[in-house]
């Protein structure tokens, strides 16, 4: 349970995005000079996401034969409801089967960290594979038992059991305390008990806040979060991280190490993604 397997066509991967589009999400955000509502944010992250997860799948020499090396499936979440965003009709699919040709691009501004590890904003062109969209409460636990199906089913298959196991983002503002009960816990407890011979699910939580809170986390340890905080529910939801991704949350969170949470709360969050590097095989 290395978290050592390459992801290829034999050895497909699954990533699951959830994205709270609750009434919350009409929220602004505010960081350095850029202000923008929470649901923009939280599709500018999960569009990112999809599309270099597509590009992976199209790199320069295959073109016209992409490599279906990972399933993928995006949900959202709101109004009592959790419903897929990329196709109306199906939850999972393969990489292969979205389009970048036809997907509407817009531009962002993004907030990076330069070597003077000072804030530089960039304007960026990028695909919109997901569209804001708020409205209503947030079904969290509907959330996290649909989400346990999905890997349960795609790990239980023969033919990823000895795949990389699942990786989960979950992009939400949510740290109100209530939602997070014993029992919503211990069912997150065992979705990250799921997994293959590789490994057990991950899961990642980014979390966006609007509220007067200075703090930001990059994958912080439990203890060094107050139980008081408002993350600190989020937090322990989140899955500890393994030791192959620690050199990469070592470039926000310099005293990272196998103990910290797969956490990013109030950070510069555009630029954690495509940091994200998993050997994948073509």
């Amino acid at each position: 349970m290395n978290y050592s397997q390459i992801i290829s066509q034999e050895h497909k991967a699954l990533f699951i995005i959830a994205i709270d589009q609750s009434g919350s999400m009409q929220s602004p955000f505010h960081r350095h000079t850029i202000t923008a509502k929470k649901c923009e944010i939280a599709s500018s992250v999960a569009s990112a996401l999809i599309d270099e997860l597509v590009m992976h799948s199209q790199q320069a020499h295959r073109l016209n034969d992409p490599c279906p090396y990972c399933d993928i499936a995006v949900l959202g979440y709101s109004q009592n409801e959790v419903y897929p965003l990329l196709h109306p009709g199906a939850v999972v699919l393969p990489i292969t089967a979205l389009n970048r040709d036809a997907t509407p691009h817009y531009t962002r501004a993004a907030v990076y960290i330069n070597s003077q590890n000072h804030p530089e904003f960039v304007l960026e062109s990028i695909k919109e594979w997901v569209k804001p969209r708020t409205g209503g409460s947030t079904p969290i636990t509907d959330t996290v038992n649909i989400i346990s199906d999905i890997v349960n089913e795609w790990c239980s298959n023969s033919a990823n059991q000895d795949s990389f196991p699942p990786i989960i983002f979950n992009i939400t503002d949510s740290i109100d305390e209530s939602e997070y009960t014993g029992s919503l816990i211990e069912r997150l407890e065992l979705l990250k008990n799921i997994g293959t011979n590789n490994g057990r699910t991950l899961v990642f939580n980014i979390c966006i806040d609007a509220n007067p809170i200075e703090d930001r986390f990059y994958f912080p340890r439990l203890e060094d979060i107050p139980e008081a905080h408002p993350i600190y529910a989020l937090a322990r939801s989140s899955s500890t991280i393994p030791e192959r991704f620690v050199p990469w949350a070592k470039i926000f969170n310099p005293e990272a190490t196998t103990e910290c949470r797969a956490l990013c709360y109030n950070s510069a969050i555009l630029q954690l993604i495509p940091l994200l590097n998993i050997s994948v095989n073509w």
